[in-house]
């Protein structure tokens, strides 16, 4: 083959400007814009918003404030709770009135109970599990002076979703958008199921800071990988397609809250959906525009014949992708990739210049055999 130079030819028209962004790229050329292989992946990738939308909703049930009050001592746990309230919480339930020893349930019943006047701060609570059950609120009494371990919690979550944000995407453009995705979704899976078995507040925040960094990874890296399979208008329509299940696990989340009151079971029955979603493996795709940036030409060939045959355009993939020949040239930086004809018909000619649109600019290649 012999040598290419790349110079980029300038566009002197705003009608040539207009035209560009309506160009396809090489990708584009080959299984065209839209077709029935990106439709399917169109929708099969917004399923993998469905888990990180559960771990971001599931807080609005986990901690589900309830009616508490200060626990009664053990020899006062058939008084009910009301008859408790009004001898021994005056003010609120973070402060207890001090029990005198010796009083009994009739008395306090009967009125005849003595009040004293001080007052001890309360350590203990129980809670009103009329609507509510297990909370992450009620296991570790998140209560009074620890209530804003509650937003706390929520803090570090957002916190890390910032983070996760800044390196899912160098993880997308150092290893791929499909090993990012099914990684993340695995990583994501067991988190769900480890949080379960926590036993303290702390971890509980770590495992929660690990879930927000990983829950948005995918987000990011499903988006990219959505939007990079198809071209042209479809772009906007693919990026959007994958925020439609957003109301869906809002309302998968609000049924099985219903359902399980416990927290526990709660993240247990929405970190199920998780592994299922590595089955896809083996049906999505990495992006070809990643893989030739890359240089793994060969595995965005692979791709492209399939997805061309799916979309019905052999006639494409036999003037884009012949067999006997292909080169494909990517530059670092500029993101160009052209596709160059067959040595075969490049011997015939001693010179032959095709211009060429790649990324949003048209550049011009000469051919010159040695």
């Amino acid at each position: 083959m012999g040598l290419f130079k790349i110079s980029p030819v300038q566009v002197l028209n705003k009608g040539n400007q207009q035209d560009s962004a309506e160009e396809k790229d090489a990708v584009s050329t080959i299984i065209g814009n839209y077709g029935r292989w990106q439709l399917m992946m169109t929708l099969i990738l917004p399923l993998f918003a469905l888990p990180s939308t559960f771990h971001i909703y599931l807080p609005t049930f986990t901690t589900k404030l309830t009616d508490f009050w200060c626990r009664r001592p053990a020899n006062l746990s058939s008084l009910p709770v009301e008859s408790w309230i009004n001898y021994s919480q005056p003010i609120d339930a973070c402060s207890v009135r001090e029990v005198p020893q010796g009083i009994t349930v009739e008395s306090i019943m009967n009125n005849t109970a003595p009040m004293l006047e001080s007052l001890k701060k309360c350590l203990e609570w129980e809670y009103d599990r009329s609507e509510v059950g297990d909370t992450i609120i009620t296991e570790w009494s998140l209560v009074c002076d620890n209530a804003s371990f509650t937003t706390l919690s929520e803090v570090a979550f957002l916190v890390s979703v910032g983070i996760g944000g800044v390196t899912g995407g160098w993880f997308s453009d150092k290893f791929g958008r499909k090993r990012t995705l099914m990684g993340m979704i695995a990583f994501q899976s067991i988190l769900g199921v480890l949080c379960i078995f926590v036993k303290t507040f702390t971890q509980y925040i770590l495992v929660r800071l690990a879930l927000g960094l990983v829950s948005v990874s995918i987000v990011y890296a499903a988006f990219v990988l959505s939007v990079e399979l198809v071209g042209g208008r479809w772009v906007t329509i693919a990026g959007s397609f994958n925020f439609f299940p957003l109301p869906t696990a809002y309302i998968i989340v609000s049924l099985v809250s219903i359902a399980l009151p416990d927290w526990r079971d709660i993240q247990l029955a929405l970190a199920i959906p998780g592994p299922c979603l590595l089955l896809l493996w083996f049906v999505i795709p990495e992006s070809p525009r990643w893989l030739l940036s890359t240089g793994r030409i060969e595995e965005a060939k692979t791709i492209l014949e399939k997805a061309a045959k799916i979309n019905n355009r052999t006639t494409a993939l036999n003037a884009h992708l012949p067999m006997s020949a292909l080169a494909v040239l990517s530059i670092a930086g500029g993101g160009i990739i052209l596709l160059l004809p067959d040595t075969k018909s490049a011997k015939d000619e001693s010179s032959k210049e095709t211009t060429n649109t790649a990324c949003g600019g048209t550049f011009k290649t000469t051919e010159n055999t040695s």
